[in-house]
């Protein structure tokens, strides 16, 4: 037989005979011959297991006649998930884990699902298969792993598990092109966002000298500038705020002077 896995009989109320099979984690599933009577001495007799998991036995038919039988019946499976990290940021990867017992064999597949979205796919391994990802939305992504079994092993789904995503924070970068500049120069401010894992950032980004706005400019490819010639004679602290989306928190750069001469 498979390594703890046993055939047997039992009989119920009516003293009806059926097959059982105890997987290695206890699980047990029953089992009848195609063609097994119901009722009292009738039913399933299984006598032996092999390690391919196939079961041979006798049953007694609706006329209580004996006949000989060659049976795998698909085992009971388990599939449980677990995701990590949980919670995790935007853009962060994020690992589920499908572990499913008793294991079928290598290479069948697990699939990870958001209602009757896939997410992803993953192969079994020893029982266990993953899926990475870092595109999952703001929010609860409530997923499931779905193992579709085979002719040994059942197929069964997941309790669901709650994936909290929140925001990503963001840092920026500022700079200038000319500093010290002179008055009536144009000077180009450069702001770069950059996200704390992944993504592309979008949205608005404010160019302050001050209090004093100079300028929005939306985002693109994570850069913005702002270009101005009426900086005045002096020193000047100039900032960039970036406003913030769905995905991202906002954030604002440390402060650059800006020297005119």
């Amino acid at each position: 037989m498979t390594a703890r896995v046993i055939a047997g009989q039992y009989t119920d109320a009516s003293n009806v005979y059926h097959g059982f099979v105890r997987a290695a984690n206890g699980t047990v599933t029953s089992f009848d011959a195609p063609g097994a009577g119901t009722k009292a001495t009738q039913g399933t007799s299984p006598s032996s297991i092999n390690t391919a998991g196939d079961i041979t036995g006798t049953y007694s038919d609706t006329s209580s006649a004996a006949h000989g039988f060659v049976l795998t019946p698909a085992l009971k499976t388990m599939t449980t998930l677990t995701s990590s990290p949980n919670p995790s940021n935007y853009g962060q990867a994020v690992t589920f884990t499908a572990v499913v017992t008793p294991a079928p064999p290598d290479g069948e597949t697990v699939s990870f699902m958001e209602g009757k979205t896939v997410l992803g796919t993953g192969p079994l391994s020893g029982g266990s298969a993953s899926f990475t990802t870092a595109a999952l939305k703001v929010g609860t992504t409530t997923a499931t792993a779905v193992y579709y079994g085979d002719s040994h092993f059942s197929s069964s789904t997941s309790k669901t598990v709650k994936q909290v995503v929140s925001k990503a924070t963001t840092t920026i970068a500022l700079s200038s092109s000319l500093n010290p500049s002179k008055v009536g120069q144009s000077v180009t401010f450069t702001a770069t966002v950059d996200p704390q894992f992944s993504g592309t950032v979008k949205g608005t980004v404010t160019f302050y000298d001050g209090t004093t706005t100079l300028k929005a400019v939306s985002l693109s490819g994570g850069l913005v500038k702002c270009t101005t010639t009426k900086l005045t004679l002096g020193k000047h602290t100039i900032t960039a705020t970036y406003d913030g989306s769905t995905s991202f928190e906002g954030s604002t750069s440390a402060p650059l002077t800006q020297t005119v001469n």
